[in-house]
């Protein structure tokens, strides 16, 4: 693999959380209470997805547009793996619902409540499925 292709970053105590700028217990320390997620002030699934884009990503919008479906999951899982709930969603942008545009996909495979990149989604056209 390329250099170009991998990116780090460099900070301490961020096991086990996904870091933001925005939302969640203090950084460094575990926290179920906000389903571990960290106010780190960095913004791990922005940066993230905006090097997975080649710097493409668009500025985060403020609030929802789009639509939140449900889906049975259970042919992929379900009950019978630990980890996965019977129902699964995915998240389609106002951007990805007219058949014209063509749009990305981004599978979260922390579920629905840890994943934080529905801001990045809706400015980006990025519908995002949620296990």
């Amino acid at each position: 693999m390329e250099r170009k292709h991998l990116s780090s970053m460099e900070q301490r105590m961020l096991e086990w959380i996904k870091p933001t700028n925005f939302y969640g217990g203090e950084c460094g320390a575990i926290s179920p209470a906000t389903h571990f997620i960290n106010n780190c002030n960095y913004h791990g699934s922005n940066i993230g997805m905006n090097h997975l884009l080649g710097g493409s990503l668009a500025s985060p919008a403020s609030s929802a547009a789009g639509q939140l479906l449900q889906f049975d999951q259970t042919e992929f899982g379900g009950s019978n793996v630990s980890s996965m709930d019977n129902t699964g969603y995915v998240y389609i942008p106002t951007g990805c619902q007219d058949k014209t545009t063509q749009c990305k996909l981004h599978i979260a495979f922390h579920g629905g409540v840890q994943s934080k990149y529905g801001s990045e989604s809706r400015t980006s056209n990025i519908s995002l499925n949620y296990g």
